[in-house]
């Protein structure tokens, strides 16, 4: 296992595996998919399941995918996000399926935390990155210290993380 890890991470960095990193292409095609779900429904799920599951069926076909896809725009390959996330694989997408792009997609995260504040969106994206609040004060700096450290600092430290 430790050989995998340090080679998906040969950096050392402990956070979590995100989708992109291990099948980029498909990544991208996920990413820009969920940003065209915000544009179009402000990351409305049901919303935005309504636009391809339009009249009823509790699932969604291979070919009203890519009506749906058409719809807002997107130019990604429709059929590899469409297997992506036909769980079963049998050209019917789930709802369950479709929610899940919730879960991998780096940008319905954002947009999730977006709505729950700063202190949430922060806090957060430091489980997400970091694992906990020692992991975030170690990638700063403080190891093994009980830190004094200002809002500014604070701030200017998270982004130098990627926050």
């Amino acid at each position: 296992g430790r050989k995998i890890w340090t080679a998906l991470r040969p950096d050392g960095f402990q956070g979590p595996l995100e989708f992109h990193e291990l099948a980029p292409e498909e990544g991208r095609d996920l990413e820009s998919f969920a940003h065209l779900l915000h544009d179009y429904t402000s990351y409305d799920m049901e919303e935005a399941w309504r636009l391809f599951d339009f009249n009823g069926q509790n699932f969604i076909s291979f070919d009203r995918f890519v009506s749906g896809c058409k719809k807002i725009g997107f130019e990604g390959n429709v059929e590899r996000l469409f297997g992506g996330l036909d769980a079963l694989g049998v050209g019917r997408m789930q709802k369950e399926d479709f929610f899940y792009l919730t879960k991998i997609a780096r940008a319905s995260r954002k947009i999730r935390l977006s709505h729950r504040g700063h202190a949430g969106e922060l806090a957060s994206w430091i489980r997400l990155t970091c694992g906990d609040t020692e992991g975030f004060l170690s990638a700063l700096g403080f190891k093994g210290k009980k830190p004094e450290i200002s809002v500014r600092a604070l701030a200017i430290g998270a982004k130098n993380l990627g926050f």
